[in-house]
């Protein structure tokens, strides 16, 4: 069977992919002044939110590859933003946040809010109705993913 010559516009994982760096760079933009990538903010913010965990449950957590979520852990530990606690291993070490973490991560939120408000003015207010629409395409790939095991 012969590919459409349009297969980069039509293709779901392709589309996805490519919105999803934009948003990475635009949010990384707005984070900018405080230094910090929204994938570390976004890392801040669940263990401030649900408390100390081990790298397993917060890669499980974030859906994310445990190297690429270690990478993160380890640039924020050596800022002086997580601490870890406890054993070794992905289940037996915990972070949190420290003092200044905490402090960085509420400078950080206004700018995330900012960066949320205007990209709902620029989806015309058609935020929740994504999210829900992206929900949904979550799940039918997990349930792809699931039939190819």
């Amino acid at each position: 069977m012969p590919l459409p010559d349009s297969i980069g516009d039509i293709c779901l994982a392709r589309r996805t992919r490519v919105a999803a760096n934009a948003l990475t760079r635009a949010y990384n933009a707005y984070l900018e002044p405080v230094d910090l990538k929204i994938t570390q903010f976004f890392l801040m913010a669940i263990i401030h939110q649900e408390g100390a965990m081990s790298a397993a449950a917060l890669a499980e957590r974030c859906d994310v590859e445990h190297s690429a979520l270690l990478r993160n852990v380890k640039i924020l530990e050596r800022r002086g933003l997580l601490a870890s606690d406890g054993g070794r291993g992905r289940a037996g070490r915990h972070s949190h946040l420290t003092r200044k973490g905490l402090k960085l991560l509420e400078a950080a939120a206004p700018l995330w809010q900012q960066a949320q408000q205007d990209l709902d003015r620029k989806l015309r207010g058609q935020s929740q109705r994504l999210r829900r629409r992206l929900r949904s395409l979550e799940s039918a790939a997990h349930e792809m993913e699931r039939r190819s095991d």
